[in-house]
């Protein structure tokens, strides 16, 4: 087959716009997978196929599928993080939340009780101004 670049490299390339050459993609038969003087030949794809287990990344440390790994890993990793990091905040927005009201709401409990002994002291004073009353009355009536 034919020698064409996988990638076309016309403009910017950057993950948005990055595709595969089009002539590959309407004919796979223009992908060279092997020399081109001997067209049985399939090395090229073999070499391809076997940089799977070469040593190429991070410095030559790690094989594709062992990088691949490790940042599938890492995402995992994050995400759960994130979960967690937004649980916590969550579970503290709503403590916050709770102990807000708890400062400076209303005890429905608390109130009952103030109102029961404001009654208490309006009907004592009720009561004493009835008992000042009789006794001037008492009075009044004696002279």
């Amino acid at each position: 087959g034919t020698r064409y670049n996988f990638f076309d490299p016309s403009g910017t390339l950057s993950s948005g716009t990055l595709e595969v050459n089009p002539v590959l993609v309407s004919d796979v038969g223009k992908i060279a997978a092997g020399d081109t003087s001997d067209p049985g030949d399939n090395q090229t794809a073999i070499r391809i196929a076997g940089l799977q287990n070469t040593l190429a990344m991070s410095g030559g440390t790690t094989t594709f599928d062992e990088y691949y790994n490790a940042v599938v890993s890492d995402v995992g990793i994050a995400v759960k993080d994130a979960a967690s990091n937004y649980d916590h905040q969550e579970s503290m927005a709503a403590y916050m939340e709770n102990y807000r009201e708890s400062v400076s709401g209303v005890s429905l409990d608390e109130e009952m009780v103030s109102l029961i002994k404001f009654q208490h002291a309006y009907n004592a004073a009720a009561k004493l101004i009835t008992t000042v009353d009789e006794l001037l009355d008492t009075l009044i009536r004696s002279v």
